[in-house]
């Protein structure tokens, strides 16, 4: 990118954080947000972390056309997470924080990825982008795997009993017949 192009997508990103911070107060002030849709709200780092990474590993005009879309999303999906998870209400040293976190975020790489070389820079950002869809996948995943577990320990186990095999009408051994062990049938012991 050009230093023009870097500053419009760090204003880009800057100017999106605060419709994040709008979007959530709106989802909180809403009487009819069903569950389902607030259990979507965790996936939203794993999306963005995806998404940077496709952008990122893009070449050319591509990457120059995906670069608005891509740089909004996470703006907002970073001050939408950042006024969700806000222990403080009415205190702004949590917002300066998370301000200052993220101005760092992107000033750095464009006060020290300059004195590298360009064609370093290609291989880098395409190194940088596989690991970005990695990680994103990986945390989607897990938190995916999760919130499962979690809903199935909701959901009361069902008892699976066995009949011994003196009075099971297909055993035609009598007791002496093999039968599987009781954990067999427990949904709840199985990985």
């Amino acid at each position: 990118m050009t230093r023009w192009q870097a500053i419009l997508f760090a204003v880009a990103l800057v100017a999106s954080i605060p419709l994040g911070i709008l979007v959530e107060h709106r989802f909180l002030a809403s009487e009819g947000l069903p569950p389902s849709l607030a259990r979507l709200f965790i996936y939203l780092g794993p999306l963005c972390c995806v998404v940077a990474g496709l952008t990122l590993a893009t070449a050319g005009r591509l990457r120059l056309c995906l670069m608005p879309a891509s740089t909004a999303l996470s703006g907002a999906a970073l001050g939408l997470l950042a006024a969700l998870h806000d222990p403080t209400i009415g205190n702004p040293r949590f917002a300066c924080g998370a301000a200052a976190v993220e101005l760092w975020l992107i000033a750095t790489p464009a006060a020290i990825l300059r004195w590298f070389d360009t064609a370093w820079l290609k291989i880098g950002g395409r190194i940088l982008a596989s690991w970005l869809v990695a990680i994103g996948l990986l945390l989607g995943g897990w938190k995916f795997v999760v919130q499962q577990r979690a809903e199935r320990a909701q959901i009361p186990a069902q008892l699976f009993v066995q009949p011994p095999a003196s009075i099971d009408p297909s055993s035609s051994e009598g007791p002496a017949a093999t039968t599987p062990p009781r954990d067999w049938g427990d949904t709840s012991r199985q990985p």
